[in-house]
């Protein structure tokens, strides 16, 4: 949510260097994304999964010929991609700090916190902008299209998040997926709890889970943006590039 894709590079290039080939891209009115031609205003969080996501599978499935394709969803990419029609294509799934919005699976007072964003504090800073003031706010480096704001703050005010029938999403796919899914988290992430991760995999009911909850203690700070950050090459990455290396039977 509003993280450029440039803060992934240093991890993609080392699991280039590492055989796999990686593509990275920007949501639609996210940094290289943005466009003068488009109101922020008029982009919807589930653009980025029915439409961005599925574009960019469509054009690494279509490189891609007879290799297998997984994809690695960062907090709102792992609960997205199943908007996309080209993820029943997948072979298999990461999901990095990704959790079920549903402000009931935090512990107090976070929990308390996620209400005054969902009901006051995200809908009001997106009322009659172009784009929700991030950067201002030191919640991200860059600033996120309001109508994305908007809409994510009605998907966390239902208690089923995005998975809300009240939306009309096509939400098919969630529950036929059958691929591996790896689930990483770390202790000390107050965007993804583990009940809240627990929530989300609860929507993938037919995949093959391996849960992996890293206990931080040793590591020292990590949080919800440490994942992919250079002093976790050693620390963390080397999990992820080895549980891909088990699906695709790598050396």
């Amino acid at each position: 949510m509003g993280v450029p894709r440039s803060y992934y590079w240093k991890f993609a290039t080392w699991l280039a260097v590492n055989g796999y080939t990686v593509t990275t891209f920007d949501y639609r009115g996210i940094d290289g994304s943005r466009s003068a031609y488009v109101s922020g205003s008029d982009v919807r969080m589930q653009d980025w999964g029915e439409l961005d996501i599925d574009a960019v599978l469509g054009d690494v499935l279509k490189d891609a010929g007879d290799k297998p394709v997984f994809l690695l969803g960062h907090s709102c990419g792992g609960q997205l991609f199943g908007l996309a029609e080209n993820s029943k294509n997948l072979a298999g799934l990461i999901l990095v700090g990704s959790q079920q919005g549903n402000w009931r699976l935090w512990p107090f007072p976070d929990n308390f916190e996620m209400v005054i964003a969902w009901y006051v504090l995200l809908p009001l800073l997106s009322l009659r902008r172009e784009y929700f003031p991030a950067r201002k706010l030191r919640l991200s480096g860059i600033d996120v299209p309001a109508g994305v704001i908007t809409q994510w703050s009605r998907f966390g005010r239902q208690k089923e998040y995005l998975f809300s029938e009240k939306f009309g999403l096509d939400l098919s796919r969630y529950g036929s997926f059958t691929f591996p899914v790896l689930a990483c988290g770390v202790s000390d992430d107050r965007f993804a709890p583990k009940a809240a991760t627990e929530g989300l995999l609860a929507k993938l009911p037919n995949t093959k889970v391996q849960r992996w909850y890293v206990d931080t203690a040793k590591l020292g700070k990590v949080g919800h943006f440490g994942y992919f950050r250079s002093k976790m090459e050693n620390a963390i990455w080397p999990g992820l590039r080895d549980w891909l290396d088990q699906q695709t039977d790598c050396p």
